[in-house]
């Protein structure tokens, strides 16, 4: 069994992926910063996010490959992902991850 969606995306596929994590990232950063920009912002924000959009992007793409979805529905998708995925899913791992450690502590 393969990770990856057969046959792969075209370069316009992962392309527009990338574009529609990028705009959920920037509606979010646009709405949380409204502080005066700097280089050294500028550069700290793109270093943290570029690797989260291309994230956002990829499981977005393949979430939505998974579930059938294609097209328009899902660069709606990956755009929410990127928007709204990291402050969702980030609790959600944290309690998976410390249920695993509590199961794994426990005697048999």
């Amino acid at each position: 069994m393969t990770l990856l969606p057969e046959p792969l995306p075209s370069g316009a596929e992962a392309g527009a992926s990338l574009l529609a994590a990028m705009a959920g990232r920037t509606l979010l950063l646009a709405k949380v910063s409204r502080e005066s920009l700097t280089w050294r912002r500028v550069a700290t924000v793109l270093v943290y996010e570029l690797p989260l959009i291309a994230g956002c992007a990829a499981l977005g793409a393949l979430g939505c490959h998974a579930a059938g979805v294609e097209g328009s529905p899902a660069l709606v998708v990956i755009g929410v992902i990127a928007n709204k995925g990291p402050a969702v899913l980030d609790p959600v791992i944290d309690a998976a991850i410390d249920a695993l450690k509590a199961a794994l502590r426990r005697p048999r």
